[in-house]
C-alpha cells in the first residue's frame, strides 16, 4: 500500500515539476524584464514605480 503512495507521490512530483519547466519564462522575457528593470532605475524611479512602469509597458503592446 505505501508503495503505491510513493509512485503517486513521485508522478505528482515529476508533473509540477514539469508543469513549471513549461510556464517558466525564456530567457529572452528575462533579460527584457531586467534591462527595462535597470532603465527605469537610471531614470530615477523606485522599485515600485519601475516595476509598474514595466506591467504597464507590457500590457499596452
Amino acid at each position: 500500500m505505501s508503495e503505491i503512495i510513493e509512485q503517486k507521490i513521485i508522478k505528482a512530483d515529476f508533473f509540477q515539476k514539469l508543469i513549471i519547466k513549461l510556464n517558466a519564462p525564456s530567457l529572452a522575457v528575462k533579460t527584457n524584464f531586467f534591462r527595462l528593470l535597470a532603465l527605469a532605475e537610471n531614470a530615477g524611479l523606485g522599485i515600485r514605480e519601475a516595476l509598474i512602469s514595466i506591467k504597464r509597458s507590457e500590457t499596452n503592446k
